[in-house]
């Protein structure tokens, strides 16, 4: 049985530099957000991890002919729209329907994340599909398909260094950005903080009962950061692959080769001679008044993620 290992999360929270570091263990299928596969990927044919345009990457056509029986046979549009059935408020729902046994016959967008599944993992003959899309509805889907085995990571960060990078400007033209801007996506620190609890609570409650609590492991972008040997080898044996096979770090720095994923953070292009390093230019930069009002809006769910609740 192919073993699925799902990285679940708020955004800003570590999630690409984690399955760019898997993408470096033989055996595993580092695949990005696949979630948005559908509209980054096949629509708007942005790039893979690779470089290439994604649609044209022998990589994943290889994937979608296994899969679909060829990558101009997959309907982008209509996936789409089976995604509008799934949301996280919704994660209760799915969840019933996993205990039921019903669904790919409840959810249209099951069958479609099982067939990209079945490609990927007959085309590239990986044991491990790691799956970074974050979304905690769809971590639940994946966990009702027939023939995976799902193990979900949940990565966390402090709220308050999450909302400061969702302020931070960046450039990039692969990547969901502001209108004629060029720049990435920006979320308000209220709106990064509310959904950095809602997804955190719904992973935790609902993504870990879907699972079972023996194939849910809650992993710090702190602990990845500072400790990334140590981390990644905790995930492999979660995930039960060699811990041996992880990548050689030389300190914090380690060699990345290019992966395929399908959408993601920039950093997901990043290859060579990669030092992974704490991003904690929030605890400097952050206004006093910002930290105060992140830490009042998460205080009910600091403690339960492990976080200080001191500004």
């Amino acid at each position: 049985m192919t073993r699925v290992l799902y990285i679940a999360g708020w955004g800003r929270s570590g999630t690409t530099i984690l399955d760019n570091l898997l993408g470096q263990v033989p055996g595993l299928a580092s695949t990005g957000e696949l979630h948005n596969i559908w509209q980054r990927g096949l629509i708007e044919r942005r790039q893979c991890g690779c470089g290439e345009v994604l649609s044209e990457c022998a990589w994943w056509q290889a994937a979608f002919k296994e899969g679909f029986g060829g990558i101009d046979k997959v309907d982008a549009a209509d996936a789409v729209r089976a995604q509008g059935q799934i949301h996280t408020r919704d994660s209760r729902a799915v969840l019933r329907a996993l205990r039921q046994g019903q669904m790919i016959e409840r959810y249209r967008y099951a069958d479609y994340l099982k067939k990209l599944y079945d490609g990927i993992a007959t085309s590239t003959g990986a044991d491990v599909i790691v799956d970074s899309s974050k979304f905690p509805a769809d971590a639940i889907v994946a966990a009702g398909l027939p023939g995976y085995d799902v193990r979900i990571v949940h990565m966390l960060r402090d709220p308050r260094a999450v909302a400061h990078s969702w302020q931070r400007k960046r450039a990039v033209a692969d990547k969901d950005s502001d209108k004629n801007s060029g720049q990435l996506r920006r979320v308000n620190l209220v709106r990064s903080t509310a959904v950095w609890q809602f997804y955190n609570q719904v992973i935790a409650r609902h993504g870990r009962s879907a699972v079972g609590a023996g194939s849910y492991l809650r992993i710090q972008y702190e602990e990845l950061a500072t400790e990334p040997e140590r981390v990644v080898r905790r995930i492999l044996q979660h995930a039960g692959v060699d811990e041996d096979l992880c990548p050689e770090f030389d300190g914090n720095e380690v060699e990345m080769l290019p992966t395929h994923t399908a959408s993601g953070n920039p950093n997901r292009f990043r290859t060579g001679r990669t030092a992974i390093r704490l991003d904690d230019e929030w605890a400097e930069n952050m206004p006093s008044w910002r930290r105060l009002a992140v830490t009042a809006l998460a205080t009910p769910t600091l403690r339960q993620m492990s976080y200080d609740r001191r500004p």
